[in-house]
């Protein structure tokens, strides 16, 4: 089964030819749409900011994000291993993201969910990427509240990845994203 972000409107994909930017791009593809509006419609910066949020993403990123990122890795009790096979993302990329890359929005929660961070934590780190979770994506909504609800440490992702599969969301996970999971966690 394919998953479509679902917060790439139809307008966009009339705009690239009818395809959907790979993941990677789709992060540059919003933000040069939503650059765009504020200067047609004259947008303030906080109202370009809403706009942004709307969709996921903060203009507030922090260009020291990797270096964030490692020193939380390092004041976590978990080795490097354990955080990339706990969020289900290859070594290759997690070690991309602690040198220069910043990841996609579901590595970076299925990450800070690895190294059991709470919604405060979490969000702060998805902010200094760029990101945020939004009130107007479902998705975003789900995972928010699935992260707010859920106080188990073990199987947290499991669960998580469980639910949004029923509901017909994408999963969060970085090397296996349209795995199938069972609802037992299997």
């Amino acid at each position: 089964m394919m998953y479509i972000n679902s917060s790439v409107s139809a307008n966009n994909l009339l705009r690239t030819g009818g395809t959907i930017p790979p993941v990677h791009k789709q992060k540059n593809f919003k933000q040069s749409l939503i650059q765009s509006a504020a200067k047609v419609f004259c947008l303030s910066e906080i109202e370009k900011e809403h706009l942004a949020n709307k969709a996921g993403l903060s203009f507030h990123a922090d260009k020291n994000f990797n270096l964030y990122f490692k020193n939380i890795i390092e004041k976590s009790d978990k080795s490097c291993r354990e955080i990339y096979e706990d969020a289900q993302v290859s070594e290759r990329m997690f070690y991309l993201i602690k040198s220069h890359r910043v990841p996609a929005k579901t590595t970076l929660i299925a990450i800070a969910i690895a190294l059991n961070m709470n919604i405060d934590e979490i969000e702060t780190l998805l902010q200094k990427a760029g990101y945020v979770l939004s009130e107007s994506i479902a998705f975003d909504m789900i995972v928010k509240r699935l992260i707010k609800n859920d106080k188990r440490i073990t199987n947290r992702l499991i669960d998580m990845n469980a639910v949004l599969y029923d509901l017909g969301f994408p999963l969060l996970m970085g090397r296996e994203k349209n795995t199938k999971v069972s609802k037992n966690g299997d």
